[in-house]
């Protein structure tokens, strides 16, 4: 039986100011010496690395997975919410993170709790 191959998930970059240090171009070059199929970033409420992400994942024949780490408030947006899939707001299943992201950064006051109407 072959070595099981391990991919990261859950990796905020540096673009989530409240707990990201990882650097784009440095994650791509660990995953790819050590050999990792894919990797995924999760930044807190927005998805600014995610085109530099891809572009350099190409170049280096690692599967980019993009998400979006939000917070979901039943009500308003300063009730404390839970970590959510993109896809709980109203049970839709079309809810997009890039949707939900765009709208939390332009309009909550730059945070990332999202809230459901």
């Amino acid at each position: 039986m072959g070595r099981p191959e391990f991919v990261h998930l859950h990796v905020h970059t540096d673009y989530s100011l409240l707990d990201g240090a990882c650097e784009t171009s440095e994650l791509l070059d660990e995953a790819s010496r050590q050999k990792m199929p894919a990797v995924a970033i999760t930044d807190h409420g927005n998805l600014f690395a995610a085109a530099n992400f891809f572009n350099e994942a190409s170049k280096r024949d690692v599967k980019p997975i993009i998400g979006c780490e939000v917070y979901v408030a039943k009500g308003s947006r300063h009730d404390r919410g839970e970590k959510s899939a993109p896809n709980a707001a109203n049970d839709r299943d079309d809810w997009e993170p890039v949707s939900a992201a765009t709208i939390t950064w332009c309009c909550f006051a730059k945070t990332s709790r999202a809230t459901t109407i």
